[in-house]
């Protein structure tokens, strides 16, 4: 078969101004490269320049025309105001922002099929564009729809309304799947795909004997939901015990809200006395993110949900156990011989499963933990799942 064309279409993608914007749909489309040709419109809010709105100056700065690893991006505009006001009428500005995009492009580059990441705003508006135009449309799903849905009546309908007139739903883990049936969507229309693992950056080369000092490791963005309190209560527990334990902590807050769970976190690291036992290093790029996996004892996951959690399956990748909460999409990756999975919300059962994971840390060998991990989420093993999906949508597409 010849190379497919396929049209991403997804808000979330890396830019210069967040360049680790949705940065697991880019690897899938270049995970993809090899049969699949992509070109990616990614468009960006714009709302008028008003007193304390400085957050969304940065993004009238990314270029509407951009190059991207070998991929050519788009950034139109759409009206998007802060907060949730308007976000029933969300995936109408989106489509009306990228039409004349998407026709054009069609035009120079007859795709395939559209595929968007996220129901909604995303899937709703590449259904309808995929109506227009007649290519089949594909859906993955990148965020959990409860309580999200529930507490949205409109976009619930225009979210089920885009799940019901796509040929394919991607979940990127099992309970996510399950979550997308429990709202109504056939177990037939969901093909479970996990994020892909960039292989070539997440490697065991180069790791470090292990030190005496126990380093912990947490990668992610600065939010509540990720946990971050909860381990530094368990950080506190284990410090008690007189576990020599310090924790790294590798991520950034990119948008206000994320900037005062950061501030919050920062206050309650000293409330607990963790001074030097605890370093934030800020935003990494992915080279630097598998080298900060090599050299650390063990990575820890303690959110309160996560629909899949790609930083696991990269830790595996580098070689380093994993401790994390069973909160949906971990499950899919960590078994008994990767590392721990513990009860969210738990301090105390986060520290146990830390210190079990460190006393036993030598029965972890990092060759074993890469070959399961790539085995599993490697380009070669996410990228031929997709291309399934792929052929089957144009295949049965009337």
């Amino acid at each position: 078969m010849s190379r497919i064309r396929a049209l991403c279409l997804s808000r979330n993608y890396p830019n210069d101004e967040i360049p680790r914007l949705g940065i697991w749909v880019e690897r899938l489309a270049l995970a993809c490269s090899s049969w699949c040709e992509t070109k990616v419109i990614a468009p960006v809010p714009w709302f008028p320049a008003l007193p304390g709105l400085a957050s969304y100056s940065r993004y009238s700065k990314i270029p509407r025309i951009d190059q991207r690893s070998g991929l050519a991006v788009l950034h139109p505009r759409f009206i998007l105001p802060p907060g949730m006001l308007l976000h029933r009428w969300e995936a109408a500005g989106y489509y009306t922002g990228v039409k004349r995009h998407v026709s054009q492009l069609r035009k120079e580059f007859p795709f395939d099929l559209i595929h968007a990441h996220f129901i909604y705003p995303d899937g709703a508006a590449a259904t309808r564009l995929g109506n227009e135009i007649g290519v089949p449309v594909v859906i993955t799903e990148h965020a959990s729809w409860s309580p999200w849905l529930n507490d949205h009546a409109n976009v619930r309908k225009a979210a089920l309304n885009a799940a019901s007139k796509a040929d394919t739903m991607i979940a990127v883990s099992t309970s996510l799947g399950r979550s997308m049936e429990s709202f109504g969507v056939p177990r037939e229309k969901i093909a479970v795909i996990p994020n892909v693992v960039d292989e070539t950056i997440f490697t065991t080369d180069g790791r470090p004997a292990d030190g005496p000092l126990r380093r912990l490791l947490f990668v992610g963005i600065m939010r509540k939901v990720k946990g971050l309190d909860i381990l530094f209560r368990a950080l506190r527990i284990l410090i008690d015990q007189g576990v020599d334990a310090e924790l790294a902590i590798v991520g950034e807050s990119f948008y206000p809200s994320y900037a005062r769970d950061l501030r919050e976190l920062r206050e309650l690291a000293e409330t607990l006395r963790l001074g030097s036992k605890v370093t934030f290093l800020g935003g990494r790029q992915a080279g630097e993110v598998a080298a900060e996996m090599r050299q650390s004892s063990v990575v820890v996951l303690p959110s309160r949900r996560e629909t899949f959690g790609v930083v696991l399956a990269e830790s595996l990748a580098c070689g380093t156990p994993v401790v994390a909460t069973r909160c949906g999409g971990p499950e899919d990756i960590v078994g008994p011989e990767d590392g721990v999975l513990v009860e969210p919300e738990n301090p105390s059962a986060l520290a146990a499963g830390i210190a079990k994971v460190l006393a036993e840390r030598q029965s972890y060998e990092p060759r074993a933990l890469r070959a399961r991990c790539v085995e599993r989420f490697g380009t070669a093993a996410v990228s031929d799942q997709v291309r399934h999906v792929y052929e089957t949508a144009m295949a049965g597409f009337q």
